[in-house]
């Protein structure tokens, strides 16, 4: 239908949903996924790679002429919030960690490691990408890190203020995203007695400056 901009993708399996759906090399990868109304929390699941400009043609595990597969990562706990590529590798957000996913080949397809321990993702569309970096508003902190080491973007005082402004009943409404026209990124969040995302934090990543903006109720950028 030419007036919906949605289109059934190829190949998924029926009765499967994922929180979060990325694109890494030739693969997608669909994060935190639900099997015939079975949340499986812990669970990465792969494509088959897929042509240039073309959708993978199976998400089977069981087919050996194909590279689809899945892994549970159910260490810690946490669930599995997002993720999004970081150079070369392909970073999985939890609740309380960070882990990254690089392509090995051979039967394994993907190896795993914990990069992060303390740090995770407070929700979907918490990350964006600053020039090899990932900036990432954590459940109790925004940091920057290259994959191995987080470093703090806020001071103590700045850090304070903002989560003592947010209402934690709605921290899975807040959303990162870059204007790279400025330099800035914004940190959207839903401010105590608001219901939508109705303020942001505004980190300016050349001068390593933060300003405040409010917001008219936007879910997305």
């Amino acid at each position: 239908d030419p007036a919906t901009r949605l289109k059934a993708l190829d190949n998924w399996p029926a009765n499967t949903f994922c929180k979060s759906m990325r694109a890494y090399k030739n693969f997608l990868i669909a994060l935190n996924v639900t099997k015939n109304g079975a949340n499986l929390p812990y669970l990465v699941m792969w494509s088959s790679a897929a042509d240039p400009g073309g959708v993978p043609v199976t998400w089977d595990k069981a087919d050996a002429t194909q590279d689809a597969g899945e892994y549970d990562l159910a260490t810690g706990g946490d669930r599995i919030v997002d993720g999004l590529e970081l150079r070369d590798s392909f970073m999985v957000y939890k609740e309380k960690s960070v882990w990254r996913m690089d392509y090995i080949a051979g039967p394994y397809v993907f190896s795993f490691r914990k990069v992060l321990g303390i740090s995770g993702a407070m929700n979907r569309n918490c990350i964006v990408e600053l020039d090899g970096l990932h900036f990432v508003l954590t459940g109790s902190d925004v940091i920057v890190h290259d994959g191995q080491t987080a470093t703090p973007v806020l001071d103590a005082v700045a850090k304070e203020a903002l989560f003592q402004d947010m209402d934690t009943a709605y921290n899975d409404r807040a959303f990162v995203f870059k204007n790279p026209f400025k330099s800035e990124v914004f940190v959207c969040y839903v401010a105590v007695g608001g219901m939508a995302p109705n303020k942001a934090l505004v980190w300016n990543y050349k001068d390593r400056t933060v300003t405040y903006r409010d917001l008219a109720n936007l879910h997305h950028a």
